[in-house]
């Protein structure tokens, strides 16, 4: 923003426009998460332009089932069926505000503390919605990869929970390569932890520019890791052999804290939230008012807030990473951020406030038609995630 133009705010209402737009840019570029945002089925993050509070419902589309018919036989004698899932998002308003001290006695002039705010509050917006963002992929896992001291994961039986499944995750029980390779396979093939039906996760396409101009798209998954997790991972005698034979960051410029690469996986570490007041990996002894107050947001009116404490291993609090592909989450918003500048106590302050329309929540779609059992598989599971827990050491 040109300094000119903002110190004719009060009366040039199209200053605080502009001042909105220069927020949206910065609150884009605040949040690692919305690099992988966009309208295509291809996108870790679907994106919804959205106007008002209204709830609405995403709509995937199954693919069609039937056998058909052959030769001389009537189509209608076998109509194969349409069948819908639905994911419900309920919209919320977030906004926040700052004013100044008193101007007559502050060195500070309103322009400078207007141009502060463009920085400030566009930062806590970036930040506010990873947290959201984060704590909806954590909550209520369907499907996890549990870390396995002897084997690299452990196996479960059919009708294991996850919060049983998590609860055989003890001491010695850390991230190692073999984890994140059946993580993968799990992902690719549709493999679910306690060996119930359920559905391959399609892989992200990433497109980046090398350092000679080449587009490059690579179909891949991206796992997000703590920095305990990460450590684990770095003691891995297998992981030090891959790193040394392969570190590919430069195709893959879009994630900061990239560590790795492992079987087209790229491995993303994140600060620990317990540790991080930016937010961060959820871990199990994290404070359950602080995942409630934004799990809560972006829950369904039809879903019941779990607590993380779930994911605690026998002997052992954990950590919960994530592997997503495409359509893992949905995310709806205001084109734009609103912006509002005013004077206040008599003319001696100004006020900056700002608030956005948000909707965000983990892809978890609903059968439309219950009388097709054939499609339970996709009923009320994660679409496009699966936790990875290990012991927190």
């Amino acid at each position: 923003m040109n300094i000119d133009r903002i110190k004719n705010w009060a009366t040039e209402p199209l200053v605080a426009v502009e001042i909105a737009k220069e927020i949206e840019r910065e609150y884009v570029k605040q949040n690692r998460f919305l690099t992988l945002a966009g309208t295509g089925n291809d996108r870790a993050i679907r994106l919804k332009t959205i106007k008002d509070l209204s709830p609405f419902r995403v709509r995937m589309r199954a693919a069609l089932r039937g056998k058909g018919v052959f030769g001389n036989t009537n189509i209608d004698t076998n109509l194969d069926k349409r069948n819908y899932f639905t994911s419900e998002i309920r919209p919320f308003e977030i906004g926040n505000g700052l004013v100044s001290n008193n101007l007559t006695y502050e060195k500070t002039q309103d322009i400078d503390f207007i141009k502060e705010c463009t920085e400030e509050l566009p930062e806590w917006l970036g930040r506010e919605t990873y947290k959201y963002i984060l704590t909806a992929l954590s909550h209520d896992l369907t499907n996890v990869c549990v870390a396995d001291a002897t084997n690299g994961f452990k196996k479960h039986n059919k009708g294991t929970s996850v919060e049983k499944a998590c609860k055989e995750c003890g001491k010695g029980d850390v991230l190692k390569v073999s984890t994140i390779r059946h993580a993968i396979k799990m992902a690719r093939n549709g493999d679910r932890f306690n060996g119930e039906p359920t559905f391959a996760i399609p892989p992200l396409a990433i497109r980046s520019t090398t350092k000679q101009g080449i587009e490059i798209v690579q179909e891949q998954y991206a796992l997000f890791i703590s920095s305990t997790q990460a450590e684990q991972l770095k003691a891995d005698p297998e992981w030090q052999s891959l790193q040394k034979k392969n570190i590919d960051g430069e195709l893959n410029p879009l994630f900061t804290g990239l560590i790795g690469v492992i079987d087209n996986c790229v491995v993303v570490e994140l600060p620990e939230w317990n540790l991080s007041v930016d937010g961060g990996i959820i871990t199990s002894d994290f404070s359950e008012s602080e995942f409630r107050h934004y799990v809560t947001r972006t829950l369904g009116s039809a879903k019941e807030f779990k607590s993380n404490a779930m994911y605690k291993g026998k002997d052992t609090e954990t950590c919960i990473g994530f592997l997503i592909g495409a359509g893992a989450l949905q995310y709806a918003a205001s084109s734009d951020t609103k912006i509002v500048i005013e004077r206040k106590d008599y003319d001696r302050k100004v006020g900056v406030a700002i608030t956005k329309l948000l909707g965000v929540a983990k892809s978890r779609f609903e059968n439309t038609n219950f009388e097709d059992d054939s499609m339970n598989a996709y009923n009320d599971l994660d679409y496009g995630v699966i936790g990875i827990i290990s012991s927190k050491e």
